[in-house]
This record gives structure tokens, C-alpha cells and sequence, in this order.
């Protein structure tokens, strides 16, 4: 995906899709906890933006997607 956290687009086990942020991404590690805050806020103050979660990702699907 295009951007400077270097976001990929990932099917999970649910089927659905998801925008996914890794913590070694070109901008900073804090980028994702400057995004989780932000979406636990804005839906507070009724300004719409898409979902946030947090996904594990298997150690297997990490060796073979460096």
C-alpha cells in the first residue's frame, strides 16, 4: 500500500480485510501508538475514521513476509 508507514493489506483468519502497521515501518514505532489513540478518540468525538485493532501475527507468516 502506497504511504509512509509502509502498510500492507492482509486477509485475517475472520475473512476480513485488514490495513496493516508493523512497529519496524519507515516512520517510527510510535505511529502506531499515536493511530491507536486516535481511533479510540475520534469515534468519542463522533468524527469518522475506520476501525482500529490489534492482530497477532504468526512468527511463521513474519519469516516468510520480511
Amino acid at each position: 500500500m502506497r504511504g509512509g508507514a509502509q502498510a500492507h493489506l492482509l486477509e485475517a483468519d475472520d475473512g476480513r480485510w485488514y490495513v496493516v502497521k508493523f512497529l519496524e515501518n519507515p516512520q517510527h514505532r510510535r505511529i502506531l501508538v499515536n493511530e491507536w489513540m486516535a481511533g479510540g478518540i475520534l469515534p468519542y468525538l463522533r468524527v469518522a475514521c475506520p476501525e482500529t485493532r490489534l492482530i497477532e501475527l504468526s512468527p511463521g507468516f513474519l519469516r516468510d513476509n520480511p
